[in-house]
């Protein structure tokens, strides 16, 4: 489809799919010089999803729904709700290109019941590795606030990930935590390297 730059483009509808392999849209050239990714401006949307299976790298979800907008360059979910992870996730994510050029993605959303184990391995620990996936079992609900950012070749850009999460962890394990280990002076180590527990609350912040 192709549109003049100077006109607007006016979207209203409804999208579904059964089965979204996002990775596979997001195309890298690596013949032919890559050509940087600007947020259009002229392009004024609403759109209600649908999505009964999506993928991106590690990360599965399915019974995906939202309400999508986009407007002078910013893209916007709300209400949005899907199963991953063995649990549910709700909440709103917007989408915007800073003054700099880098797509900044910000999310507040809700898990639900989720495996934390699988929570770190699909979002690879946050980008830390003081606490892996495989430190950690249990279902876990939790609150948090995620921002991250790629530049204009979709190339992400770690330094400038921050997140906060407000953590509540129901029959969990902490499995070989190496701080945790450090205490052996006072607990036998192999105390230490199994504990369990009911529930587990923490605020952890990247």
């Amino acid at each position: 489809i192709s549109f003049s730059q100077n006109k607007e483009l006016l979207i209203a509808g409804h999208l579904s799919s059964d089965w979204l392999k996002i990775s596979e849209m997001i195309i890298t050239d690596t013949i032919q010089e890559s050509t940087p990714f600007i947020m259009p401006n002229n392009i004024l949307a609403n759109i209600t999803t649908s999505i009964k299976d999506a993928s991106y790298e590690k990360f599965h979800m399915s019974n995906f729904q939202a309400r999508i907008s986009f407007n002078k360059g910013v893209l916007k979910a709300k209400e949005v709700q899907l199963n991953s992870m063995s649990g549910n996730i709700n909440g709103d994510l917007e989408l915007s290109q800073t003054e700099e050029g880098n797509l900044r993605l910000i999310t507040t959303s809700k898990l639900e019941k989720i495996n934390v184990r699988q929570l770190f391995y699909e979002f690879e620990n946050f980008g830390q590795t003081t606490m892996r996936h495989k430190h950690l079992r249990g279902k876990t609900t939790t609150d948090f606030y995620l921002r991250t950012e790629w530049d204009v070749y979709l190339n992400s850009i770690p330094e400038n990930l921050y997140a906060f999460f407000d953590v509540k962890i129901n029959n969990g394990e902490l499995i070989e935590f190496e701080p945790m280990l450090l205490m052996s002076d006072y607990i036998s180590v192999k105390e230490l390297k199994r504990i369990r527990f009911s529930t587990l609350e923490n605020q952890i912040e990247v």
